[in-house]
């Protein structure tokens, strides 16, 4: 008994050592962190998520590459809204949201967001490994996916995820700040 008790002793006393050698806290640092700016891939077509404009009911596609002087048009905050979900927020200043509630329904952006209509703008990261995540849309219950390959093509609401589909449903957060 006294050996099992002095070698949990040690090994967390060397795990101590450990942080305080390496300057580590111990604070592991938010993901995703909303002081940035993120590009969104979507793994199926292997291009970013994109707004076809920065006007109210501007539609959300895919395209890639980034085209020069539209970088905005690319860039994306994630904003925690306290219950697990989050507003998706284009550098424009404009969210993106569904009012949807069908299988295609359409994405696009609008802000600022309507009082009593929070739930059209929140969606929710469910890691799916490797840096991916499915989008979970609050007021739909559905998933965001595209399952198109071409630049301009629509990103829209679907639900439940088929089977053999699910890269279609798949996005991951890329940030160079």
């Amino acid at each position: 008994m006294i050996c099992k008790k002095n070698a949990l002793i040690i090994f967390i006393l060397m795990i101590m050592a450990i942080f305080l050698l390496t300057g580590c806290s111990g604070i592991v640092p938010s993901f995703p962190d909303p002081s940035k700016y993120y590009n969104i891939l979507h793994k199926h077509s292997q291009k970013l998520v994109y707004c076809s404009g920065i006007y109210d009911g501007a539609n959300i596609d895919i395209w890639g590459p980034i085209t020069a002087g539209e970088e905005e048009y690319f860039e994306f905050k994630l904003v925690d809204t306290g219950d697990g979900y989050y507003y998706i927020l284009n550098k424009s200043g404009k969210y993106v949201c569904s009012g949807d509630t069908f299988d295609g329904g359409n994405i696009h952006i609008w802000g600022p967001i309507p009082s009593g209509h929070e739930d059209r703008y929140k969606f929710k990261l469910i890691d799916t490994g490797n840096g991916y995540y499915y989008l979970l849309h609050r007021h739909s219950g559905k998933y965001v996916c595209s399952g198109f390959l071409a630049n301009g093509s629509n990103i829209h609401i679907w639900g439940p995820i088929p089977s053999g589909h699910e890269d279609r449903y798949k996005f991951k957060l890329i940030s160079d700040q």
